[in-house]
């Protein structure tokens, strides 16, 4: 994700926490390091760290942040990857942005269709990520600000705008995006 739904600079905030965290006398980050154990509870822990570039490490400590990092799952379902017009959310951004080219030209689009929850929700995996509909908000309201007479469709289970961003479902509502609830087939 480049920008979030309220235009901020997602890689530049992680860079600017990135770089507090480094700069804290009180913060050892041990970036690609794995756990080889960990022992304790809650004000006194000792974990042992394997590191590629040093021997192990044996820490006392009373907190643990385990950041396991996420990557982005790349969608089999609804015809993706059979056709350069059938693109995800991330794919969207950076088309939007101009960041990335594509086979179709955005201003010139006549209608899209978004289908929420692909991949997720089901009994493989039955959690929310919580911001793929702030992504489609934000994408659609960015399709209709290029194009107020192109048609956006957004197919969704539950629309999940946490917090503030509830004013963008609101907004795109307004531009004429269209929501449309769905259950998919078993």
């Amino acid at each position: 994700i480049a920008k979030t739904i309220e235009g901020g600079d997602v890689a530049g905030r992680l860079k600017e926490l990135e770089a507090k965290l480094r700069q804290h006398p009180r913060i050892r980050v041990f970036a690609g390091a794995q756990i080889k154990a960990i022992d304790g509870f809650v004000g006194n822990f000792q974990t042992t760290l394997t590191m590629a570039d040093s021997p192990e490490v044996a820490l006392k400590h009373g907190v643990v942040v385990v950041a396991t990092g996420a990557r982005y799952r790349t969608p089999n379902e609804y015809g993706y990857g059979q056709s350069p017009r059938i693109v995800s959310q991330q794919e969207l951004e950076e088309v939007l942005s101009g960041v990335r080219q594509s086979a179709f030209d955005v201003r010139r689009l006549q209608s899209v269709v978004m289908v929420q929850c692909v991949g997720s929700r089901d009994k493989d995996r039955p959690y929310c990520s919580r911001i793929c509909c702030a992504e489609a908000v934000k994408n659609a309201i960015a399709l209709k600000e290029l194009n107020p007479d192109i048609e956006v469709y957004v197919l969704y289970r539950d629309i999940r705008t946490y917090g503030l961003r509830e004013e963008y479902f609101r907004r795109a509502r307004e531009l004429g995006v269209v929501f449309v609830r769905f259950t998919p087939e078993a």
